[in-house]
Order: C-alpha cells, then structure tokens, then sequence
C-alpha cells in the first residue's frame, strides 16, 4: 500500500457556500417589493428605496424579476389569491435557472480544484468523461436533487407567508406593514438556508468527486474525518478505513452524504493502476 497516491480531496470552500447562502437569500427576500402599494397598482410607478434595490439585487444576481412581466396584483387579505401570486412570482423556472446557475458555478469550482491533478497524472482526458452519457446522467440527479430541495424550500416558505395572512384574518393579530410578512418568511427559514448553502455545496461536490473517479477506474477512496469532538461515532468507525464507490458504507453513505458531514474522502490511485498513471 506503501506506493499508493492519495488525490488531495476537494472540498465546499466558504466562497462557494457564501455564494449559494446569498443567491437563495436574494431570491426569496426580492418578491417583498410585491407588496408595495405602488409596484402593484403600476408596474411602472417607483416603488419605495429599499424595495427598488431588491428588486434590482433579484435582476442582476438572481435573473428572477422579469421586467417585460406585469406584476402580479396581491390582496394580502384573500390567502388563495396570495398563494397563487406568489406560486406564480416564485416559479418553477425561477428556481430552475438559480439552481442550474449554483450547480454550474460549484462544477467550476471542482473543475478547477479536481481536474488539474488528474490532468498531471493520467492519461484519460476529463473532457472525454464529461461528454459520456453516463456522466451527463448523474449530473443531471445532482442537479435535480439540488433543485428538489431549494423547491420544498420555496414551497414552506410561501406556506409561512400564507400562515401568516391567515392569522391576521382570522385571529385579528396586529396588523403590520405587507412586506414584513416577506421579511419576517427569510428570517423564518434563514437557519434552513445557512444548513442548505452547505450541505448541497458539499454533496454537489463530492457527487462530482465520485463521478469523475468512478468513470476513471479510481474505485476507491480512505475516509478521513475531522478528528475533532464533533464527528459522529459512526463516521469516527470509518475513519482511514478503505472503501469503495459503488459500495458505500451501509451506516453512513458516502463522507459528504448525510447533513453537514464534514468528512473527505482520499481518492486512492492504486499501484494496480499502472498504465493510467504517468507517474509510475
């Protein structure tokens, strides 16, 4: 085992979480400028500062307002209508289009970090494995799952919203500007968003990881922990031990697979693996 060579692991950088945390955070806080008394009456009617600047924050960093779009018309006081409206601003497109924008920036991220020791190494091209329909495949499940979670994200968040209305109209709870309910639905979810931004920024790029190895023979990894108090003892039980890709450890998945697991995976390049390897 002694020539074996241990890929340096790539890993979520804060950068990439940061990013992730502030384009869901854009997102959801830019429908707040819908519930501005002038932005629904006329969609061309300046609306006041704050939400002038979010909506601008949405167009250039998020592509979410649709400027060539009416806007929705809401009534704060029918929860149907408001549901509807807001199901409509906070679409399905919408968070395609984040999604696939959040996905590609962490594929370039990986690219950066993880093809630059292959290419030194081995032979096969990364941009041949990209291309097989194999890889495209899986890719497409990764950016699926990413997008699966930002929608049930988007869906309890205009639940919040609706519960909100809902209370005020039926229990007479004391009345507040409109677009504090807005408010008041990011800051309800923004623990979920700090969770997600890593956690799929993670599992994006571990997915990535064993992608790329999987369909260059590198079939195996050493899990390596933290060694600190925080690791689980399931995953401490795992620690240097050797694993394979298509044989997950039962307990714990794959490092990176269960929420804010922090552990690497060390892709092991093995002596077996002579004739891809320039170095040997």
């Amino acid at each position: 085992m002694s020539n074996e060579i241990e890929l340096q692991p790539v890993e979520s950088s804060p950068e990439i979480e940061s990013n992730y945390r502030d384009e869901l955070l854009t997102f959801f806080s830019s429908g707040i400028f819908l519930f501005d008394s002038p932005a629904i009456n006329s969609h061309t009617t300046s609306s006041p500062a704050t939400s002038s600047q979010n909506a601008n924050s949405a167009n250039n960093a998020d592509n979410s307002i649709d400027d060539d779009l009416p806007l929705p018309k809401l009534t704060t006081t029918n929860p149907i209508k408001l549901q509807i409206a807001l199901t409509e601003y906070y679409s399905n497109d919408k968070l395609k289009k984040m999604t696939k924008r959040l996905f590609d920036k962490i594929s370039a991220y990986h690219k950066a970090e993880f093809d630059s020791q292959i290419d030194a190494m081995i032979d096969k091209k990364i941009a041949d494995i990209e291309s097989t329909q194999s890889y495209q495949d899986y890719t497409e499940q990764l950016q699926f799952m990413n997008y699966t979670v930002t929608k049930n994200l988007r869906d309890d968040f205009i639940y919040s919203i609706i519960l909100a209305v809902l209370m005020q109209g039926l229990f007479n709870t004391p009345h507040r500007l409109e677009n504090q309910i807005i408010t008041d639905a990011v800051n309800k979810i923004n623990e979920r968003i700090e969770i997600i931004s890593s956690d799929q920024s993670i599992k994006i790029t571990q997915g990535l990881t064993m992608a790329k190895c999987k369909a260059l023979d590198l079939n195996q990894y050493k899990w390596q922990t933290m060694q600190d108090k925080l690791v689980r003892p399931t995953h401490a039980a795992n620690n240097k031990k050797i694993f394979n890709w298509d044989n997950p450890p039962e307990q714990t998945g794959h490092p990176g697979t269960q929420v804010n697991c922090r552990c690497k995976a060390l892709v092991i390049a093995s002596p077996g693996m002579a004739n891809l390897l320039n170095l040997m």
